[in-house]
């Protein structure tokens, strides 16, 4: 298995390279943000890294609802980095790749409803273990 992989894309997706011990964030940027010149791409080493927490957000419109997973990245500089790696188009097969990666970078990870272990282990939408998780808060 590669040590590297990238979940999304160069637009805005996040990558995770347990080679060069780095996980690169690529945000999609708004007009005001690109007229500044805004770095579109966010590069944190491991060695900076202090925990990971692990969250999600759900939004819901008229007739649909978006799950989104989300890693709050806190460095030595007291700093948080909200990186996104659940997109509407995420295959679950390329998320479990990443979360294999994420834990085999040996990090300080928070996970208080164990979701990452739970996507892969079960075969169950993700949808569902939020909406278990949302019911027993």
């Amino acid at each position: 298995m590669e040590n590297h992989f990238l979940i999304g894309t160069k637009n805005n997706g996040c990558f995770i390279d347990n080679n060069a011990h780095i996980i690169e964030y690529y945000e999609r940027l708004n007009l005001p943000e690109k007229l500044s010149k805004k770095d579109p791409c966010t590069t944190i080493k491991y060695e900076n890294i202090t925990k990971i927490q692990v969250t999600y957000a759900i939004s819901e419109g008229i007739g649909f609802g978006v799950i989104t997973l989300h890693l709050i990245i806190e460095t030595q500089d007291l700093q948080k980095h909200n990186f996104q790696i659940l997109f509407m188009d995420t295959q679950r097969e390329d998320l479990n790749k990443f979360i294999k990666l994420l834990f085999e970078a040996n990090l300080t990870i928070i996970d208080e409803h164990d979701l990452l272990k739970t996507i892969l282990q079960s075969n169950e939408k993700i949808y569902e273990i939020i909406e278990k998780i949302e019911k027993n808060r």
